[in-house]
């Protein structure tokens, strides 16, 4: 099934274009940046300071450009695609999961189409309407994580037969980004539904495994429950009660090494923690400074974002939501991490603008600062040798894939 809309197709381009560079300037530091190490409950800690650290000369090329609006071939439409909605196999290859067309779809690191698995519906091999996220699973299989089906469908790269694994009663979904691990995957769980009053309140969010076979086998470690305001609002004759959270709640987001170890972040501070692949903490990394307050600026800001004229939103509505809308008191400083093709860990870290990734920080796997980078995007995927996919849109607002290869300069 097609998506309706004209969306588009692939732009191979034949010159490298510079997605970012981070050109090392005059007396930019030239060794890694030392930590104070400290260990606190048996954990070592590294802890490094706000400044210092080696400016990294790297850059990523376009390599092509798939989706836009002005190509429209069908085996490059897709929209929708979420930022867990990519994932690659052994090969190299890329494969991204086509929300509104409710399939995956398969590309090389070049842009060529491979082929689509899946289609819409509700039986074997097929996919919900809704709340997908996919990834790799052991032996070139893709996961993917079917909210609207209640169900994880296993579908083999090489045409074989799809398998689905239903999830347990009460489950209302994959909040998070499948891992890979041995035996089956890790998944963020939700089991939360709202009940109007005043104890509603979020609960925790277990990051669990699931084997195969479908079952939960262990509880890796948990995530705090956002802190929430049950909002009530009318519109006409129509009345709303909802669970809002709070904006400039702290990210959460977590990726797997090639040898099953894994990494997390979730807390407002710098805080990565590196954990064994049983969820054992055994390093934490933090940098300076401390998160910043929130200010008023910070506020109008989002207030501003949501009182934006929309086509698709009731005005009055969008008022009331602005008025409703409650804040954290401090801006996180860490917004997302990646784990790239030789297992070193991209930071994506706001320093003055909320939500946006002003600085890159690259760690080895075992927590040592390599450098920063500063005007880049974070990629939602490192795949391949050297390969990187970024989420975009053109100039008419209609998604796009970037496909991009890391150059490492020195």
């Amino acid at each position: 099934m097609m998506p309706p809309n004209r969306l588009t197709a692939i732009a191979l381009l034949s010159l490298p274009l510079p997605f970012f560079a981070g050109c090392a300037g005059e007396g930019t530091a030239s060794t890694e940046l030392a930590a104070a190490i400290d260990t606190i409950d048996g954990i070592e800690r590294l802890h490094y300071p706000e400044a210092g650290a080696t400016e990294l000369p790297w850059r990523f090329d376009t390599v092509a450009v798939i989706g836009g609006f002005h190509v429209d071939d069908p085996d490059y439409q897709f929209s929708r695609v979420g930022r867990y909605g990519l994932t690659s196999d052994a090969a190299g290859n890329l494969y991204v999961f086509d929300g509104q067309g409710k399939r995956i779809i398969g590309y090389r690191p070049t842009g060529e189409f491979i082929g689509t698995w899946g289609r819409e519906g509700e039986g074997p091999g097929e996919i919900g309407a809704w709340g997908a996220v996919l990834s790799m699973g052991p032996g070139d299989t893709l996961w993917l994580a079917d909210r609207s089906n209640q169900r994880i469908t296993l579908f083999p790269v090489d045409r074989g037969e799809a398998v689905a694994i239903p999830m347990g009663e009460g489950s209302t979904g994959f909040g998070g980004r499948l891992v890979a691990v041995p035996g089956g995957v890790l998944s963020l769980m939700s089991s939360f539904r709202f009940t109007p009053g005043e104890n509603a309140r979020m609960p925790p969010r277990p990051v669990v495994r699931i084997s195969r076979e479908g079952a939960i086998t262990d509880t890796l470690w948990t995530i705090p429950a956002p802190k929430t305001d049950v909002v009530e609002m009318t519109s006409g004759n129509n009345r709303m009660m909802m669970l809002m959270s709070r904006r400039f709640s702290a990210n959460s987001s977590y990726a797997g090494f090639t040898d099953g170890r894994l990494v997390r972040q979730d807390r407002a501070e710098y805080d990565i923690r590196l954990m064994s692949a049983d969820g054992t903490v055994w390093r934490v990394v933090q940098r300076d400074p401390l998160p910043r307050a929130t200010t008023d600026e910070d506020r109008q800001r989002v207030i501003d974002e949501i009182l934006e004229p929309s086509d698709d939103q009731d005005e009055d509505m969008q008022r009331k939501q602005a008025e409703a809308v409650t804040f954290e008191e401090t801006i996180p400083l860490i917004n997302e991490l990646v784990v790239d093709h030789r297992d070193r860990i991209w930071v994506g870290v706001s320093e003055t603008a909320p939500g946006e990734n002003e600085r890159l920080d690259v760690y080895s796997a075992d927590g040592q600062l390599l450098g920063e980078l500063r005007g880049a995007e974070l990629p939602q995927l490192f795949f391949g040798d050297g390969y990187a996919a970024r989420l975009s849109r053109d100039d008419l607002d209609v998604e796009q894939i970037v496909i991009l290869r890391l150059v490492e300069t020195t």
